[in-house]
């Protein structure tokens, strides 16, 4: 896309918009007030430009595992949510940025932008894409550049001074180092073809060869050049196995053919190259010029570069028609040209080889595919070699955009090729004006042009700024409902189905609205819901975009019905491949109604203890009793803790979440998903917070050895009161009884200095004849004294006496042996 134009080519564009309303009778606008109410329409083409060269709009894949795999996935996922968003039904995806591949090829490398250059990123992109753009009810294009070849390059053919840009004399030996240099490296890092085989490219050739396939553009980028057959060959070889391996919704190449074209300078010395203009290698270029002069041919340099640009469109427009021819769906072949085509040849009398008989009003020197890029796209359109042609009209109202649209309207009037306009919504910063496009398509539709879909540019600018304010209000007033896409009379199209979609189920999403699930059948484009005032009315030609009330482009979405009118017929149409609409059955509101689980969170506090678990109560009720698929989270900041997931029916499930958070967290709610198997349906609860300390304490009023504290979370305050003694003396222990020391009590608690002292105890002395057994301490006494005994005394003393005798023996024997 070229977005930038030099100043003195804005400035001649912006007087000559003064001219073009005098001399052309367009219709300049005056105003929004000025314009019709738009009118819904039911078949329109609504795309998005996703831009990968530089990685616009698309991140490279941060390397070839799994989860990277899956980053690049959602990412891509995002841009489909955004463009259904909007009810856009078309992708434009540069898979060809720089003459490289995002899907496995036999003749373009991996290209830079998706993994890095010659990197397999471990799968097929393209193949994945289509799937799940198909899958959202989206078409996908791929978008290719055909002549590109590099982005920058280290040597240059111009000279530029401010906003002149002149070919001068360039050290062609130089150059072609740096090509050899270039490419050989490109080739070195391509590493193989799928089926193991070199790539097939013409920037990979040697010599002469390479000097001659690859040439320096005005741009200071290379590119393929247009003239070489091997060119032709290879975007020929390209185009066939993407229709052949993918199914493709359309072909689309964006505004850059032949370079930006500089006027050669007097500075040169090459006479031969006098006056005129160039925009690649002058060498190159002259040289094949000449071959074909050589050769019979009559054609001016400028023609005969376009002719160059003409063969390749011409070629490939046939190659896309007879594949089609052996597919079941048809692939488009499209073109976004710059906005404009020529100038009027009476604009260019001083110059007469950039002007063309039709030409537009305005300056010469304006920017114009024709003339600077060399690509008569007015030509294809005649020719009817192309499916559509959507000029980049990156301008406003009042500024030319409205000559714009009308000369290309009257340029597809006697054509089968389709008009669509590329919208610049990525300028919608810079205009300060987030309506701009809403008006331009107004504007359309009020002075009835024929444009037949409109294209933003660049997928980036509708998820930002004043951009994604700006299509949310097309989305509103002008893109209420989906849309089909047109179909080309080019192509035949399947036009009828096997069976008609019935219903699958209705919900009652809300009071008055409801959501119906469909039954998709094979070769169905889309399904529709049409509302009638009575059953006589219900005829297939009264199937109009003004009494559509939802439409799902295949998809698994809903067909949403916002609000029901029960004096209504509401009827279910299949829509086949070729936009036929075929009448299916009456919606019956009281059957297969499906009712919404409806979600309810009780005892849930506004603080938790972080040393507690958080304690509360999910409700829900089906009216249905279906089993229910249930997710808990806990919503923490941007991320989502899962609590609990399990299939449930209706009733109350008691959530004890025991969460690992360790310091006071705010802002955690509690998302609670339930899906029904037709419905999902998402409850988030109100905030609550885990503290340490809970922020309003109940407490209990201090005591002797505790201050006061709050009953919830410990929390505690003050000092103790201490203790209120009174002193106790103490009682000696006996015998018999305990005793006690001295000792303190509190008046207020039961705190004491208590020590009981044990009983002593008895210490007896034994009976004798004189006393009993007593007590030393106490004196008490047990039992009696002991009797006296007179008899059998005189034996005892005998005893006694042979005891005392033996003992004196023994020890006199004792003393012996120790003489010895």
């Amino acid at each position: 896309m070229k977005k930038k134009i030099v100043l003195l080519s804005i400035f001649l564009l912006t007087i000559s918009t003064l001219l073009i309303v005098k001399s052309k009778n367009v219709i300049a606008y005056t105003g929004a007030d000025k314009l019709k109410n738009y009118q819904q329409v039911d078949t329109e083409f609504r795309g998005v430009w996703v831009a990968t060269v530089y990685n616009l709009d698309m991140k490279k894949q941060k390397g070839t595992n799994a989860e990277a795999i899956n980053e690049w996935k959602n990412r891509y996922l995002t841009i489909l949510d955004t463009a259904k968003a909007n009810n856009l039904n078309a992708i434009i995806f540069q898979i060809r940025p720089c003459n490289d591949a995002f899907y496995p090829s036999e003749y373009n490398p991996w290209s830079e932008y998706l993994c890095g250059y010659g990197v397999n990123p471990g799968w097929d992109p393209l193949e994945w894409m289509i799937e799940v753009t198909h899958e959202y009810g989206l078409e996908y294009h791929a978008w290719l550049n055909p002549y590109r070849a590099t982005v920058s390059s280290s040597v240059s053919i111009i000279e530029k001074s401010g906003t002149i840009r002149n070919v001068v004399d360039y050290d062609d030996q130089k150059l072609q180092a740096d090509k050899k240099s270039v490419f050989g490296s490109l080739k070195n890092r391509a590493g193989k073809t799928p089926s193991g085989s070199d790539y097939q490219n013409p920037v990979f050739s040697e010599g002469k060869q390479l000097e001659h396939n690859v040439v320096l553009g005005a741009e200071d980028k290379y590119v393929l050049n247009p003239a070489a057959s091997e060119t032709i060959e290879h975007l020929e070889n390209t185009i066939e196995e993407i229709i052949t391996n993918y199914n493709i919704d359309g072909i689309h190449f964006d505004d850059y053919f032949y370079p930006y074209t500089a006027t050669y300078s007097s500075i040169g010395t090459v006479k031969e190259y006098k006056g005129l203009s160039f925009s690649t290698e002058p060498k190159i270029d002259y040289a094949d010029y000449q071959a074909y002069k050589t050769a019979g041919g009559e054609l001016s340099l400028y023609n005969w570069r376009r002719e160059n640009v003409n063969k390749l469109i011409s070629n490939l427009s046939k190659l896309v028609r007879d594949k089609n021819a052996q597919k079941e769906t048809p692939c488009a072949f499209g073109i976004s040209p710059a906005a404009r085509w020529a100038p009027s040849l009476e604009a260019c009398s001083a110059n007469p080889e950039r002007g063309a008989e039709g030409g537009m009003s305005g300056s010469c020197n304006n920017y114009y595919s024709y003339s600077d890029l060399y690509a008569d796209t007015k030509k294809w359109v005649d020719e009817e070699w192309i499916d559509y042609i959507l000029p980049q009209a990156y301008t406003k109202l009042g500024s030319g955009y409205e000559e714009i649209v009308r000369w290309w309207s009257e340029a597809v009037k006697n054509s089968k090729t389709k008009l669509y306009i590329g919208t610049a919504t990525y300028q919608l910063d810079s205009w300060n004006d987030v309506s701009e496009v809403y008006y331009q398509i107004r504007y359309n539709q009020s002075e009835k042009l024929n444009v037949n879909g409109y294209v933003m540019y660049d997928y980036t600018s509708l998820t930002k700024g004043k951009g994604k304010i700006g299509i949310n209000l097309v989305t509103r007033g002008c893109f209420k409902n989906d849309a089909l896409t047109p179909i080309y009379s080019t192509y035949n199209y399947k036009n009828t189905v096997e069976e008609l979609s019935t219903i699958k189920k209705i919900i009652a999403s809300e009071e008055n609205a409801y959501d119906v699930l469909v039954e998709k059948v094979n070769d169905a484009k889309a399904y529709a819901i049409y509302q009638f005032d009575d059953i006589e009315s219900i005829k297939t030609e009264n199937c109009l975009a003004s009494n559509m009330v939802a439409m799902n482009l295949n998809s698994d979405d809903a067909l949403s019905i916002k609000k029901y009118d029960e004096t209504k017929i509401y009827v279910l149409a299949t829509i086949s491949k070729s936009n036929t609409i075929y009448i299916g059955e009456t919606i019956d509101f009281t059957k297969n109604i499906n009712h919404v689980p409806t979600v309810t969170i009780t005892d849930l506090k506004s603080e938790y203890l972080l040393n507690d678990s958080a304690n509360f109560n999910i409700t829900i009720d089906d009216v249905d009793k279906d089993i229910l698929d249930v997710k808990v989270y806990a919503v923490i900041g941007k991320n989502e803790q899962m609590i609990r997931s399990n299939q449930f029916e209706s009733g109350t499930i008691k959530i004890n979440w025991n969460h690992n958070i360790s310091t006071d967290t705010n802002g955690i709610s509690i998302k609670v998903v339930v899906n029904d198997g037709f419905n999902e349906v998402t409850y988030t609860s109100e905030k609550f917070k885990l503290v340490e300390y809970c922020s309003q304490h109940s407490f209990e009023p201090a005591d002797c050895t505790t201050p006061k504290t709050c009953s919830l979370c410990g929390y505690e305050e003050g000092e103790p009161l201490g203790h209120d003694l009174e002193h106790h003396e103490g009682k000696d222990a006996t015998c018999t009884s305990a005793g006690y020391e001295e000792y303190d009590t509190c008046k207020r608690c039961d705190y004491t200095t208590y020590q009981e002292i044990p009983a002593l105890g008895h210490e007896w002395v034994d009976a004798t004849t004189e006393a009993p057994k007593t007590c030393t301490r106490c004196k008490e006494t047990v039992g009696e004294k002991l009797p006296t005994e007179k008899k059998n005394c005189k034996n005892k003393k005998t005893i006694l006496t042979i005891v005392s005798l033996v003992s004196l023996s023994m020890t006199l024997i004792t003393i012996k042996r120790k003489e010895y």
